[in-house]
């Protein structure tokens, strides 16, 4: 098989425990062309002594490199700096509390030679632990996915509307020069970052692969960004994703946007709700975004197609335009004088 180089990236921050499980899923990989990069973001515990000692103790084929920022800056910097240092053909990103299978490189390297080129590989992957009632929602066995899709239209589609490709940063298998030519940096500042890069690196796939073989082990850890009890970070964070997402709206794919962006702020209204009044400051944001995409979903089927041709800040102007009392009267006397 041709080789491609492969560039891993690992943020690491306060997992100290985790990481003989990480690094040595990393070391068992079948393929062998890899370079697997560290980035510790400024961990107050023992994780970058202890990658240290992993490091300097391995004597396999696979290149380490360990970077460490002086002080936390979160997990896209940490993502971003991994992008820079790469080297490979293609990076893949992997939680350091996380791990990947022994034949997780081959699977997706092999379908990167078979169709060269492609921007996007995307793995299968499993939930750990995972009870008998839970649905697996990283799995894609059962989503009849292609092999491959050179259709950019369906590809954008499916980052949208069922059966979805996931949503997740990590387990793709993402061509180095696709990230940079489309300045697909990770947002810094925000949590939700894997929603936020996903949201505008379907607006540039040109091509996508699909493994079924399960290449990743999504592990649920207690005291994480994603099971922290406070939700006031992921809702401010959310409203940034949506004030982004609503300048970039995909005209051709106006309606499966508009739905999936409705259904996000209608999911974080509901956890406001939920939040016995803690979030309560946070949801006039919310229902102005609610109203927005509720006007846009009901223009969409009482307008004319020809007007979503249109430039998007055309009609978001429109729609403010048509909500203002002052202007509609100011139209009906100008229409009255005529």
């Amino acid at each position: 098989m041709e080789k491609i180089r492969i560039s891993i990236i690992t943020p690491v921050y306060n997992v100290e425990k985790y990481l003989d499980r990480c690094f040595g899923s990393i070391v068992k990989q079948s393929c062998k062309n890899l370079e697997c990069i560290f980035i510790d973001d400024g961990s107050t515990d023992n994780s970058c002594q202890k990658l240290a000692a992993l490091i300097s103790e391995y004597s396999g084929e696979t290149a380490f490199t360990l970077v460490r920022h002086e002080k936390n800056r979160g997990l896209s910097a940490a993502r971003n700096t991994g992008i820079m240092r790469a080297g490979g053909d293609y990076v893949y990103f992997l939680d350091a509390d996380d791990e990947i299978t022994g034949t997780c490189m081959q699977s997706l390297a092999s379908l990167a030679v078979k169709y060269p080129g492609v921007d996007l590989v995307q793995g299968n992957a499993r939930q750990s632990p995972l009870s008998p009632r839970q649905k697996n929602t990283y799995d894609i066995t059962d989503r009849h996915f292609p092999e491959y899709s050179g259709d950019s239209r369906w590809i954008r589609q499916h980052y949208y509307a069922e059966p979805t490709i996931p949503t997740t940063a990590w387990n793709k298998l993402i061509r180095t020069d696709f990230i940079a030519k489309n300045g697909l940096y990770f947002k810094e500042g925000i949590i939700h970052e894997d929603d936020h890069w996903e949201y505008f690196a379907a607006k540039c796939i040109s091509s996508i692969a699909f493994t079924k073989d399960c290449c990743y082990i999504h592990h649920i850890t207690p005291n994480s960004i994603m099971t922290a009890p406070d939700r006031t970070e992921s809702l401010r964070s959310w409203i940034l994703i949506i004030e982004e997402a609503v300048h970039s709206i995909d005209i051709e794919l106006f309606n499966e946007e508009i739905e999936w962006l409705y259904g996000v702020i209608l999911f974080n209204i509901d956890k406001i709700k939920n939040g016995a009044g803690r979030y309560d400051h946070l949801l006039p944001e919310y229902k102005k975004y609610l109203e927005l995409f509720g006007s846009l979903k009901r223009a969409f089927w009482k307008t004319p197609f020809i007007f979503f041709k249109k430039d998007l800040k055309q009609k978001l102007k429109f729609l403010a335009y048509k909500r203002k009392p002052a202007c509609r009267e100011n139209k009906r006397q100008k229409r009255g004088r005529g």
